[in-house]
């Protein structure tokens, strides 16, 4: 599976049940290729730390069992550490970043109609690079269909701009 979208997914996931920020989330090192490892930090409050770790640990059983047998080597490291202080995005830029990364398309969209096992239209979330200026998403869309291609690309630009962000 893409690292960078099953842990947005994890992550949007437990934001339903417990508040916290984003500090940072980066993965994958080009746009072509499916990324096997994401990162992310979070902040929350002390009191919250078992639920988030729950929700987490519950997330990644589900995964496991969802992926078994196309990608059995899914995991979910947890490192918890303690800062005086942390820079964060805000409740809605947190949000926003997740909601970019779950809502948006990832992987085959189309079987080509006219030959058999043949990718027409695809793409794939390739790297996610946060600072504190701006996060930015690159995915790599092909299609061999020129008007299926530029629906996909038409169709980020959406939920891009659902969320606020620039597409380019």
């Amino acid at each position: 599976g893409n690292a960078l979208y099953l842990l947005a997914r994890t992550l949007y996931h437990a934001s339903k049940d417990v508040a916290f920020n984003l500090a940072a989330f980066h993965g994958g090192t080009v746009e072509n290729a499916i990324p096997r490892e994401a990162f992310a930090e979070v902040v929350l409050a002390a009191e919250d730390a078992a639920k988030f770790t729950a929700n987490i640990k519950e997330t990644e059983e589900a995964l496991k069992a969802e992926y078994a047998t196309r990608d059995a080597g899914i995991y979910i490291e947890l490192v918890e550490e303690q800062k005086d202080a942390y820079a964060v995005y805000g409740d809605e830029s947190t949000a926003d970043i997740l909601h970019l990364l779950v809502a948006a398309p990832v992987g085959v969209q189309a079987m080509s109609q006219d030959v058999a096992g043949l990718v027409e239209t695809s793409l794939n979330l390739g790297v996610v690079e946060c600072d504190d200026q701006a996060v930015t998403v690159q995915y790599s869309v092909r299609s061999s269909v020129e008007s299926a291609k530029v629906a996909l690309l038409e169709k980020l630009e959406i939920i891009f701009k659902m969320v606020g962000a620039s597409f380019k």
